[in-house]
């Protein structure tokens, strides 16, 4: 397979080694497809090899013997856990997170925490290494502003989520609401971390980039592996009649997992992104809206009756037209649209 050919203004040359934490995620094997298509080495850390070793079989058979290679972190939440595999990289793409959807239990100690704790090791061991150039940490628009349904905001670059930080500390016991409060915090508090460590560190060689995506949709790489975890997972329960699970997120913003890969890359390659929040937030969503064109798509089946309690998200998105700037400077033609990626769900379901 011929790579995919990266803009010549790139500052890194396929062949060079990409550190990819997180990597069994959704998003994350995504993200180091979309590299290996396009020549680079990947290094992916994982906690358990024997259930990631399904990547090192397809990217081996897919890209070749020596593309990609593993590294066995069990614990990102140790300081220094990462500096031997840093070794050699050129850059690092930062995905791994912690996900609890039991609200109920969920503390700041098992969620926030563990969060901050993975992104600060991940970015120290990035600046120890001589060769590391630019790190890229995946957040959420979340971080920057959970929006009320029906409320008009203008969601800008400069925003934190304050509210969801304040709320995470509140005592138990918690509503369901709870796992996105803690979610938002998580990402927010993280973010504020990593930037709190470049500004005590002025000569710090690295540039650090923070993409922002919010409710991903597409086919994961391995169904077979990965199923249809977190929002994927939300849009076959919708699919499929689950209302409960269909519910459980709120009117968001859809982009698709390809594109949300795209845009970590460019946070690599892209010679003029420093110090950047890249926001990925393509097209408003909802229960209703996706049942709407689910019954459009697929006229001769039956779906749920759509929640007249359903509000809409308002959000105005500020830093859309610089995500769709970079996405072209990858090669895209624009952003791949909601109907056709939730199509691309829906028909893997059939």
């Amino acid at each position: 397979m011929s790579p995919i050919s990266v803009p010549p203004q790139s500052v890194l040359e396929p062949g060079s080694l990409i550190l990819v934490t997180g990597i069994t995620s959704y998003v994350g094997a995504h993200v180091a497809d979309q590299l290996l298509k396009r020549g680079f080495r990947v290094r992916g850390v994982v906690r358990d090899v024997s259930k990631a070793a399904w990547l090192e079989e397809r990217f081996t058979k897919e890209y070749g013997k020596g593309m990609y290679e593993v590294a066995h972190i069990p614990d990102l939440s140790i300081e220094g856990a990462l500096n031997q595999s840093m070794e050699g990289k050129s850059c690092v793409i930062h995905l791994a997170t912690i996900l609890i959807f039991d609200g109920a239990t969920a503390t700041p100690n098992d969620f926030i925490l563990p969060t901050i704790a993975f992104a600060l090791n991940a970015l120290k061991s990035a600046d120890r290494s001589p060769t590391v150039s630019r790190f890229v940490f995946c957040s959420s628009t979340v971080s920057a502003a959970q929006v009320p349904p029906n409320t008009h905001i203008t969601i800008t670059k400069d925003m934190f989520n304050e509210a969801a930080i304040e709320a995470s500390r509140a005592p138990p016991p918690y509503s369901p609401s709870h796992v996105m409060t803690s979610y938002s915090a998580s990402k927010a508090l993280a973010e504020k971390a990593i930037l709190k460590y470049i500004s005590e560190h002025p000569d710090s060689k690295l540039t650090v980039n923070i993409v922002l995506p919010e409710f991903n949709s597409g086919v994961p790489l391995s169904v077979e592996h990965q199923g249809y975890p977190t929002s994927v997972g939300n849009l076959k329960a919708t699919f499929e009649g689950d209302y409960m699970r269909a519910k459980f997120f709120p009117p968001l913003f859809y982009i698709h997992v390809v594109d949300d890969a795209l845009l970590h890359i460019a946070g690599l390659l892209h010679p003029g992104v420093k110090s950047e929040r890249i926001f990925g937030a393509v097209e408003p969503k909802n229960l209703n809206t996706t049942l709407a064109l689910f019954r459009r798509l697929y006229p001769h089946r039956q779906f749920m009756e759509d929640d007249p309690t359903e509000g809409e998200n308002w959000a105005v998105h500020q830093e859309n037209t610089r995500a769709e700037e970079l996405l072209r400077w990858m090669g895209k033609d624009g952003w791949t649209s909601m109907e056709e990626s939730f199509k691309e769900v829906s028909d893997s379901l059939i």
